[in-house]
């Protein structure tokens, strides 16, 4: 791999590690918690890097567009395996899913620095965690995100496209 591939696989990693286990610290000793986390990992990335990715992860998680995905109905790094049908079998990691009322919300976190980079994989990936997700829990609304970090952004992703992009998969 090349640096920057590296430089990316590692700012995810750290990013996704504080998103697991920060939102069940409290508020107040989030941000020492973090730095914690980043300190004992001993990064290769400098210390605007590494304070940049804590400040997004900290951003995310008070958002109120976010609340829900990081509250006490809401598990983090869930592992997924369903058949889809014949031969279509999906296994992954869902980043977090939570249950909100009569509705179960999906999000995926992505680093990169453009939205357009790799829609269509995103759009491929996260209609198939939805798939996956629809076939445990049964007459839920699923609802699926994906959560820009280094843009702040928080983005549903609406049934249609997900339904378009589940049906030619399983073409």
């Amino acid at each position: 791999l090349d640096e920057g591939r590296k430089s990316a696989l590692l700012i995810g990693q750290l990013t996704h590690e504080l998103l697991q286990y920060l939102p069940d610290i409290p508020k107040e000793r989030r941000q020492a918690h973090g730095e914690k986390i980043l300190e004992r990992r001993d990064s290769a990335l400098d210390i605007d890097k590494q304070t940049e990715i804590l400040c997004s992860v900290l951003e995310l998680l008070e958002n109120p567009e976010a609340r829900e995905l990081f509250g006490e109905n809401s598990l983090a790094e869930v592992d997924v395996i369903a058949t889809l049908a014949p031969g279509k079998v999906v296994r992954g990691r869902i980043d977090r899913l939570a249950q909100v009322e009569n509705e179960i919300w999906i999000a995926d976190f992505k680093t990169d620095r453009t939205l357009d980079a790799s829609a269509k994989k995103h759009l491929h990936q996260i209609a198939l965690y939805r798939a996956a997700v629809q076939s445990l829990y049964p007459g839920k609304i699923i609802r699926c995100f994906l959560i820009w970090l280094s843009q702040g952004k928080i983005d549903e992703i609406i049934s249609d496209l997900l339904d378009e992009e589940i049906k030619q998969i399983l073409q």
